[in-house]
């Protein structure tokens, strides 16, 4: 009764609490709700305030860790040990020095928290973590370059809640929750730059024993704490070990039929610390200095950002409103702190649509994206792996779970629970008038007029709000959405996708990205070569860097090849994407029709790249970039040492934007889209009438035979979306058309505002 009067409804409390993960201490709880989370001002941001780095290069692949013991004896007393006094001074002016939640038992005796870190925090014990770290560096798949990173080292909260009398209080709170418009403060969090190797370093501390007891043991101290002041107080104790500040972005929504599902992801072990693939949620992004908006640090657009590098969904189909933070909290067995956020896209788009987009990390993060309905609740998180193992059938949820994945599900189901929500607020109001009526009676008071007017007024708000943001979904209509291509269990594989171009002078380095290397001896004298005459030793590597004045990401990937093609041997070749739009949007689509004995045998949508790309290998690598390569790609120093790179041409790189990087049937394909390419001469208007079939006759009786004979069907976007999509769904088309075809066409489209797949019924009246 005490809770569902502080909570205001049944929902509340379970949202105000972690269950068992709290009780057993493996979650650190600094706050489960609150109005919203402040972007912080450049002025209050600690500007480079720890690195232990030798060099702060803006190339991130080639900083290297810090290598003088001195350098690092300084950082240790100008930075960390001085924080440890202020914070010492501070709980010293404020007279929280003795409290028991900032003294701790260490080596044998009873010891102020800050004495204790400081100890921990010794030249000694930094420097043999410092080589442990490095040394672990080419193995640690999470890592591959040293980025920067964001700390925190506290928080505040700003605003005041409304007070009422404790009774009506639960009663608005009812309708405070049911409304979605919590009358909380604000967060704003106390933040510093550092970088990724740093990070590493503090967090390979905290596993180590004896200080992993301590943080602990803060960590649950953070529990015991019922004033924000002394949770924060805790955060700055562990400062350096939040050296990063996680956000774990859940995304929900409908699908095309206008069912409530959420997303899970399979991620793939190559980017995690142990190499282990496991199941998590879909987004999983860290703060940095990329998220700076304006003048200010924004968390707001760390989620858009990290969307859209993992998923490819564009920042317009997301809505600032439906983003929302909660569950403020440190993960206790891996020493992280970090919030949980929910993103609605239900208002946007099909969640099907959700899976379609290429991300710039999606391909390398990534193995798979489900689709799956929302569960009933469950008090053990653990029991939604068993749940959608059954909703699906599909092995991968045999993975292992990402130690606090499975919460963070159970948070967002509680949250956006709606089956029963009219039923549990009725009977919580009923009990609520038992409640002040008993009172009333006792008391001898007359509250009836007050309290029947109150709950009057409720369902009359209710009603409106059902009435107001009745859904289009109320009324299901069954609808299909299916993509014409398999993304990861198709013959046709994504190794790796572009999302941004290049916009402006400082984007040159792009053209630097792809990088052929060849292996010539000291005597050969030829260093011009096609690349039809060259073929790839082993896969490409493909990974991404950062660009050094904005600190956005773009990918980068490396060709080691040899002339000739040995057995093994793969070959790297260019497919041209004919698409055009004019500035009154008229939209321009090529189709090849391949025709033999008077029928067709092939549909082409891409064609091969015919002219020579002609590559100079004169370039050499850089002792920081051998160093660099050695170290999170281990190949051999001596083969690098010896190895001549060339990069594609000034001409060519002006001339066509780089897609996505496809492996087709034992080839590796760049797609790619030029500016100025010539146009079929048959020119096809497409309107909102025109069939797959009527354009498929003129085609075939236009084409030449036995050989392959392009056309271009022009018309407006809405009508060529359509069309493609009602043409390639025809079996008989669908079937002569390559999956290197469909997927290049798939990926290219969307992000032209195209949704090409096999679209029916449903609930989403334009889906673009």
């Amino acid at each position: 009764m005490n809770q569902l009067l502080i909570y205001g409804n049944l929902k509340g409390i379970l949202l105000a609490r972690f269950s068992n993960k709290e009780r057993l201490n493996k979650i650190g709880v600094l706050a489960t709700s609150f109005h919203r989370v402040k972007d912080i001002p450049r002025n209050l941001v600690k500007k480079d305030y720890i690195y232990l780095l030798a060099n702060k290069d803006d190339d991130y692949e080639t900083r290297a860790p810090i290598d003088n013991k001195q350098n690092l004896e300084k950082i240790v007393h100008d930075v960390i040990h001085k924080h440890y006094d202020q914070l010492q001074d501070k709980l010293i002016r404020i007279g929280w020095i003795n409290d028991p939640l900032f003294n701790i038992e260490y080596d044998g005796k009873k010891q102020p928290v800050c004495e204790v870190m400081k100890q921990i925090y010794n030249v000694d014990v930094l420097w043999d973590a410092i080589c442990a770290v490095k040394q672990n560096i080419g193995t640690d798949g999470a890592i591959k370059f040293i980025g920067n990173k964001i700390g925190i080292c506290g928080f505040s909260f700003e605003g005041k809640t409304k007070t009422d009398h404790f009774i009506f209080k639960a009663f608005k709170n009812i309708l405070k929750n049911f409304l979605y418009t919590p009358e909380k403060e604000d967060l704003l969090l106390h933040i510093y730059e550092t970088d990724h190797f740093t990070f590493k370093v503090f967090k390979y501390i905290f596993k180590e024993s004896p200080y992993n007891k301590v943080f602990h043991t803060l960590i649950s101290r953070t529990n015991q704490a019922k004033e924000w002041k002394k949770k924060s107080m805790l955060v700055e104790a562990m400062a350096f070990l939040f050296s990063s500040v996680g956000l774990d972005i859940l995304i929900g929504g409908r699908d095309m039929s206008g069912n409530r599902r959420l997303l899970v992801a399979a991620r793939n072990g190559e980017v995690e610390s142990n190499h282990v693939s496991t199941m998590h949620i879909p987004v999983n992004e860290s703060f940095s200095n990329t998220d700076v908006d304006g003048d200010v640090y924004s968390l707001t657009t760390c989620v858009i950002r990290g969307i859209k590098e993992e998923l490819g969904i564009p920042k317009e189909m997301i809505d600032l409103q439906k983003i929302f933070f909660h569950d403020f909290a440190i993960v206790a067995d891996e020493g992280e702190i970090g919030f949980g956020c929910y993103v609605d896209l239900s208002e946007k788009l099909p969640l099907e649509q959700c899976r379609m987009y290429p991300g710039q990390d999606k391909f390398l993060e990534l193995n798979n994206i489900f689709i799956l309905p929302y569960p009933k609740f469950k008090r053990n998180p653990v029991d939604y792996e068993d749940i959608f193992y059954n909703i699906t059938g599909d092995d991968r949820f045999c993975m292992r779970w990402q130690s606090f994945a499975t919460l963070i599900y159970q948070r967002a189901i509680v949250r956006n629970s709606k089956p029963g929500a009219v039923i549990s607020t009725l009977l919580e109001m009923i009990l609520l008038a038992v409640l002040v009526l008993f009172l009333a009676y006792i008391f001898d008071v007359d509250w009836r007029n007050e309290l029947f007017s109150t709950i009057l007024n409720g369902l009359v708000i209710i009603s409106i709000y059902f009435i107001i943001n009745k859904p289009k979904f109320f009324i299901r209509q069954k609808g299909l959405f299916k993509p014409f291509i398999s993304q990861w269990n198709g013959d046709c594989k994504v190794l790796q996708s572009t999302v941004d171009f290049m916009d402006d002078e400082r984007d040159k380095m792009l053209k630097d990205s792809r990088r052929f290397g060849l292996f010539l001896s000291n005597t050969s004298t030829t260093k011009d070569y096609n690349l039809s005459e060259l073929s790839l030793v082993m896969p490409p590597f493909c990974s991404v860097r950062k660009k050094s004045h904005d600190y956005s990401e773009y990918p980068i990937s490396f060709y080691y090849m040899e002339q000739g093609r040995k057995i093994g041997n793969k070959l790297l070749k260019f497919v041209n994407i004919p698409y055009y739009r004019d500035d009154n949007g008229i939209v321009t689509l090529c189709i090849g029709i391949e025709k033999e004995n008077e029928m067709i045998k092939n549909i082409k949508f891409i064609e091969s790249y015919k002219e020579e790309v002609q590559l100079t290998f004169d370039k050499s690598f850089t002792e920081a970039e051998i160093e660099a390569y050695n170290k999170y790609y281990q190949l051999d120093k001596a083969i690098l040492s010896g190895v001549k790179y060339a990069t594609l041409s000034d001409h060519f790189m002006s001339n066509y934007e780089f897609y996505d990087l496809f492996e087709f049937d034992s080839t590796y394909y760049w797609s790619i889209h030029g500016q100025n390419q010539s146009r079929p001469t048959q020119v096809y208007q497409i309107g909102p009438c025109t069939t797959p079939k009527e354009v498929y006759d003129i085609m075939k009786d236009k084409s030449r035979p036995n050989s392959l004979s392009w056309f271009a069907l022009q018309g407006q976007k809405i009508d060529m979306v359509k069309f493609i999509s009602e043409f390639t769904a025809r079996n008989d088309n669908r079937n002569r058309i390559s999956d290197l075809d469909l997927y290049v066409m798939q990926l290219f489209l969307i992000r032209k505002g195209f949704v090409f797949a096999k679209v029916k019924g449903g609930c989403f009246e334009e889906v673009s």
